[in-house]
């Protein structure tokens, strides 16, 4: 009986073992909901809404704001976001986290003006893992003269142990932190609103500048990791492009201009991107990275931008916004519907099939 008893021990203990090198983790699904911005003005985002994915549900408001409002993922059935509301000389800046089905709100930074400084959160987005939180703080110090300082920081989920990846007096924009969790690769530029591009370790210990890249950055412009963290694809409204993070090598997406605001596939293959076709007209279309021409797969959208593209958890569906231009070409964010292609049937589903339903900057549900 104790020779039996060893044996089945023993058997356990080769089990586990075989098993402590591998990451166990749950298959991914399908999202049933998105969640979006509707803008009822140019300047401002006054909602957040859910919306189901297969096109037949009626918008759900679950956040109203007198401000502006931008949102991150989804994580845990909370979507994440910053806001800002109130007048000169009482602003108030804040993220927060949303929960989807109560509809509660939990503070997690927030400053308020006071007579001497006014700060101001933006970009804000979790880690791979959730567990923390990136974002960018402009601090406007008033006395004895006005000044500002642009931080990029890392803090835990909840807002508790902030800490500075970046400190500086530049304009720095659109923060993502790589899968791996690692790394952070941002847009950091001057008064004459040149942005380059720099990648940091999430500790702050090491940032360099990757030669090459500089923009002029606009909702236009791309910064996406591949999934395995050693390659970024950027770009503005010219073309894109690919950058290796150990070597610092930048290549051009072959020579197709007029192809922006792009994500990766789900296994890095291929690009997705708003692209210019016959003038006016533009269209979500994939781009192979040997360079050869890109394909349409959506229907052609005439006079309007094809933006903010979002490949779905299961790698099958991409979400998007079309938007509306005013007379400047300048996207009109109060005229945006969402629509979601699926890659397989190349069908497209809209989302808001009600004329004075407007949506914009969807993130995929759980």
């Amino acid at each position: 009986m104790k020779t039996i008893h060893l044996l089945l021990v023993l058997a356990l203990s080769v089990f586990i073992a075989s098993c402590s090198d591998k990451v166990l983790t749950a298959p991914t699904v399908e999202s049933s909901y998105a969640v979006y911005i509707k803008r009822t003005s140019q300047s401002t985002a006054t909602s957040i809404f859910k919306v189901s994915t297969d096109g037949k549900g009626t918008p759900v408001e679950l956040y109203s704001s007198s401000g502006a409002l931008t949102i991150s993922r989804v994580v845990s059935g909370a979507v994440l976001f910053t806001e800002r509301t109130g007048t000169s000389g009482s602003y108030n800046s804040r993220i927060a986290r949303l929960d989807i089905a109560s509809k509660s709100v939990s503070v997690i930074k927030s400053f308020t003006e006071t007579a001497d400084e006014y700060q101001l959160f933006r970009y804000c987005q979790y880690s791979p893992n959730a567990n923390a939180i990136c974002y960018i703080r402009t601090r406007f110090t008033k006395t004895p003269r006005l000044e500002s300082k642009v931080q990029l920081l890392v803090a835990n989920a909840d807002g508790t142990n902030e800490r500075i990846v970046n400190d500086s007096v530049a304009l720095e924009q659109r923060p993502v932190i790589s899968p791996d969790g690692m790394k952070i690769a941002f847009f950091s530029g001057s008064a004459d609103f040149r942005y380059n591009l720099f990648i940091a370790d999430v500790s702050g210990q090491t940032n360099k500048t990757i030669s090459g890249i500089s923009y002029q950055t606009d909702d236009m412009s791309t910064i996406e990791w591949s999934s395995d963290s050693r390659t970024l694809l950027v770009g503005d409204k010219d073309n894109l492009k690919t950058v290796n993070v150990n070597t610092g090598i930048v290549s051009n997406i072959g020579t197709t201009v007029g192809v922006f605001h792009g994500i990766w596939s789900k296994n890095d293959a291929t690009i997705y991107a708003m692209q210019t076709r016959n003038g006016d007209t533009t269209a979500l279309s994939v781009l192979p990275l040997d360079g050869t021409d890109p394909t349409a797969l959506s229907p052609q959208y005439p006079g309007r931008y094809v933006m903010r593209p979002r490949l779905s958890p299961d790698g099958t569906k991409i979400m998007y916004s079309t938007v509306g231009t005013l007379s400047s070409s300048e996207p009109n964010y109060a005229d945006s519907k969402l629509y979601i292609l699926d890659l397989t049937t190349k069908s497209v589903t809209p989302l808001l099939p009600q004329t004075n339903d407007y949506g914009y900057d969807a993130v995929w549900g759980q």
